[in-house]
């Protein structure tokens, strides 16, 4: 028995293993004598349609942990490796813990592997073969043709020495009165002796029976000549699978046109008809018409351009009220400066008397700017040039100092979705009379622009009589007013 590891054969090239294409297996570490064996032995006796696999596995189960568990699991965890129930195999075992260990292994196949795997029989003459050499134990199944191998730590020496009994694995290829040839018989003994040279020269006389040149030649080269156009009919078809998926994409996309086509002619039928029955005037119109603080300054083919003009009327009345009667904040002090020209006493009497009394007596008269998009969007027009006849109105600085509508915007929104555009109109109205006591910055433009120092107008105060002043003649008013009272109250008592 030679320990050489036999890596390379005549039988397990490249062109060998087209040519036993039938004949398969893996290696048992670098070694493929196993395989060329096979091959040599079993390649003249295997009939059409048949077909082995050599496999090899392992398992290193001790004493305890096989007497800790059934048998039959034990016996399928050793086994689990392997394809026992399929046909054509020929499997080799090796057990790889220390020989007491082995041992036990191999006596729980002897007493459990067929009953766990019914249609394998044990092949009494191959253990007692290798008895005085090594431990190894076979089973056969003839109606599968699968043999498997247990053997006690296999290497290179016991490997060599298995394949002189694949006659005896292998009963079903082996006629015992059609004797093997002299070279097969040769190659047989060659795997005792100590060298490898004799079973090498062996393996090259049998390989010299088969020409693996011409039949790997006949593999490789079997219908290059329309080996391109076999490519070309693969690309072809994948092209017209290409146009396939291309027209079902487009037809889908001709059916979401027509469906949008038709939504389209529907509503054209709509905006035909509303002209043809709406005549000249208009509900806008009408509105306009009818309210005199409503400006329009132009109209061209996709926008209207207006201003209101109104009272400051939407406010917080509670916060101006806080606001008011804190004199560290932005109605005393711009930045961290007091105002100067007007005393703060005086401001606190005109922002009490227009934001805090319940009915006041002075009124801030205010204009804000907007556009009016036809596609449906109303957008403030901040920095608007308002003409001198609207000299007396002081720009809602939200509106015209930060095109900012606020929530009225999304109101806005909303309303055009459905078309309401007097809605719409009147959400800006409502824009143009809030003033947000909470918003500091556009707060501090304003009483900038009160105190005289802001870039507004602020003669913008209409006192009860409708003439309009400024806030430092109409605390004037004011305080004329508390005068008279006084001096009334004198008189009286």
């Amino acid at each position: 028995m030679f320990k050489t590891s036999i890596g390379s054969t005549p039988l397990t090239t490249d062109a060998a293993d087209s040519f036993f294409y039938n004949i398969t297996g893996n290696r048992f570490g670098n070694d493929n004598s196993f395989l060329a064996t096979l091959r040599a032995l079993v390649a003249p006796r295997i009939k059409d349609g048949e077909a082995i696999h050599l496999s090899f596995g392992s398992s290193n189960y001790d004493n305890g942990t096989i007497s800790s568990v059934p048998a039959e699991r034990v016996v399928s965890a050793i086994c689990s490796d392997h394809s026992l129930s399929s046909s054509g195999q020929i499997m080799i075992h090796s057990f790889t813990n220390n020989q007491e260990h082995n041992l036990a292994n191999l006596k729980l196949i002897e007493h459990k592997f067929t009953a766990c795997y019914p249609g394998y029989y044990r092949l009494e003459k191959v253990r007692e073969f290798y008895r005085k050499s090594f431990y190894a134990d076979c089973y056969i199944n003839p109606e599968l043709k699968s043999v498997i191998v247990f053997v006690d730590n296999l290497d290179n020496k016991k490997l060599h020495y298995l394949q002189v009994s694949i006659l005896a694995f292998l009963p079903w290829y082996f006629d015992p009165i059609v004797c093997v040839s002299d070279l097969e018989m040769e190659l047989l003994y060659s795997l005792r002796e100590s060298s490898s040279a004799k079973y090498e020269t062996c393996l090259a006389k049998i390989a010299e029976k088969y020409d693996f040149r011409t039949s790997r030649i006949r593999q490789l080269l079997k219908g290059f000549e329309t080996r391109y156009e076999q490519l070309e009919c693969e690309k072809v078809r994948l092209e017209i699978q290409k146009c396939d998926s291309d027209i079902d994409r487009l037809n889908l996309q001709i059916g979401s046109i027509l469906n949008k086509r038709n939504e389209i002619c529907i509503r054209l039928l709509g905006l035909e008809r509303k002209i043809a029955e709406g005549g000249e005037d208009s509900e806008i119109m009408e509105y306009f018409l009818c309210n005199n603080r409503l400006v329009l300054e132009n109209v061209t083919e996709r926008d209207m351009y207006f201003f209101f003009i109104f009272y400051l009327s939407y406010f917080d009345s509670e916060m101006a009220e806080r606001t008011i009667n804190n004199s560290r904040s932005f109605v005393y002090l711009n930045g961290r400066e007091p105002y100067r020209g007007i005393t703060p006493e005086g401001m606190k009497k005109l922002m009490w008397e227009i934001f805090v009394e319940e009915e006041p007596r002075l009124k801030v008269k205010v204009c804000a700017a907007y556009r009016f998009d036809l596609n449906g969007n109303v957008s403030a027009m901040g920095g608007h040039n308002f003409s001198y006849e609207f000299s007396e109105y002081m720009p809602n600085p939200h509106i015209d100092r930060y095109n900012c509508m606020g929530n009225y915007q999304s109101a806005i929104n909303q309303l055009l979705k459905t078309r309401n555009y007097i809605g719409a109109l009147e959400q800006c109205v409502a824009s143009c009379k809030s003033l947000n006591w909470g918003d500091s910055t556009v707060m501090h433009e304003f009483m900038r622009t009160m105190w005289g120092s802001g870039s507004y107008n602020n003669h913008c105060i209409e006192l009860p009589d409708g003439s309009v002043v400024k806030p430092a003649d109409a605390i004037r008013w004011l305080e004329a007013q508390e005068a008279g009272v006084n001096e009334q109250e004198q008189e009286e008592a």
